[in-house]
């Protein structure tokens, strides 16, 4: 079956669902694009955490006060993905093996781990990523992306049909800022 076949599947309304596209770079300064994938978010799970480096200067003679702080940029971005196949209504559909859908559970997995769970053999460094909202503002910024590596990603299946295939599962992250060069 080739790759490029689509399945309509006219129960799914994806313009009411928040999505997420995630950008993967071979470099911080977003010339050498490895690669995209957009998926569905759960709205109530996006978590962004700002974090000021806050400490406080030796004591001389028991006397404190002073702090001292280093302003940082979103440093979290925690947020978890929806994926779902429950829902295919098409007649043709039900007897074929779920990984035979380009949009399948098992194969958004498998992308969204060569994206971002991919460490770039000459460099040893993972893969950078720029993670944008496709529709609700992520920071104050003019680009509204967050730019940074996955921190850690967490894979629950929730649902697995009679052929031993993914159709419901969340994948639970945590992406690390890391800020583009100049």
């Amino acid at each position: 079956m080739s790759s490029g076949t689509s399945y309509i599947d006219p129960t799914r309304n994806s313009s009411s669902i928040p999505m997420m596209k995630i950008t993967a770079y071979k470099e911080p300064k977003r010339v050498t694009k490895k690669g995209s994938i957009v998926l569905p978010y759960d709205d109530a799970s996006l978590d962004i955490t700002l974090k000021n480096a806050v400490y406080t200067p030796d004591t001389i003679r028991e006397e404190s006060g002073r702090i001292r702080f280093i302003k940082a940029c979103p440093t979290d971005l925690n947020i978890t993905f929806l994926l779902d196949d429950t829902t295919f209504s098409n007649l043709l559909a039900y007897p074929m093996p779920r990984t035979s859908f380009p949009d399948s559970v098992d194969e958004k997995i498998k992308q969204f781990q060569k994206l971002c769970h991919t460490i770039d053999p000459k460099t040893k460094e993972p893969f950078y990523l720029s993670i944008k909202s496709l529709s609700i503002p992520l920071f104050d910024n003019a680009s509204n992306i967050f730019d940074g590596v996955l921190g850690s990603a967490q894979i629950k299946t929730e649902l697995v049909d009679l052929t031993g295939s993914r159709v419901k599962a969340k994948i639970i992250c945590t992406f690390k800022h890391s800020a583009v060069p100049k």
